[in-house]
């Protein structure tokens, strides 16, 4: 009896400094976003309902280039689309860039459950959607109202900047633009 408790007592010891394998294999973490929404890191894909009430993601109806502007309307127009996103949109009409507007309403909102109908514009080149459950503000780890990203064809976050510098991001979104589709090999997307 003596013998057992003493290598017990050896044994645990043992099993706790090096463990019962010869590799560590983890065994559980977060599966989706990455950490941390910086230059270089995937863009995390936010799912939405689309206006035919269809589950849908960010990547499944974006354009090559993105450009993402939180934006918190206070009142009852929560998905009311910023007159400089709507140029911003039509500026590039005929470049594979998509603007998307990501509400943050700061009350309740006035459409409750059915939000999403009313307010998520779903083109090709301009998005709008109403983030009242905050999933997208959550996934980009809470940036500020008026936090512009850029994400790049690959998926990557390119750039992030404030909607007071929005026409360097413009700027930077066409040049990206250029690199994935040079303007003599543009096909239009209308």
């Amino acid at each position: 009896m003596k013998v057992k408790l003493i290598i017990f007592a050896l044994l645990i010891p043992t099993i706790v400094l090096f463990g019962c394998a010869k590799t560590n294999m983890p065994t559980s973490g977060v599966v989706g976003w990455s950490r941390e929404a910086s230059i270089g890191s995937p863009a995390p894909d936010i799912p939405f309902i689309s206006m035919e009430g269809k589950q849908r993601t960010l990547s499944k109806i974006r354009l090559p280039i993105t450009i993402l502007v939180f934006t918190s309307i206070p009142g009852v127009v929560c998905c009311r689309l910023e007159p400089d996103l709507l140029t911003l949109a039509d500026r590039f009409k005929k470049d594979p860039i998509t603007i998307v507007q990501i509400s943050l309403p700061k009350n309740k909102c006035p459409h409750g459950s059915g939000c999403s109908e009313a307010c998520n514009i779903d083109d090709t080149h301009l998005v709008s959607l109403c983030d009242a459950n905050r999933i997208a503000w959550n996934a980009f780890h809470q940036p500020k109202p008026g936090t512009v990203f850029l994400v790049g064809e690959n998926g990557k976050i390119a750039g992030i900047n404030s909607t007071d510098n929005l026409e360097s991001i413009a700027d930077r979104a066409y040049e990206l633009a250029q690199e994935v589709y040079p303007i003599e090999d543009f096909i239009d997307y209308e």
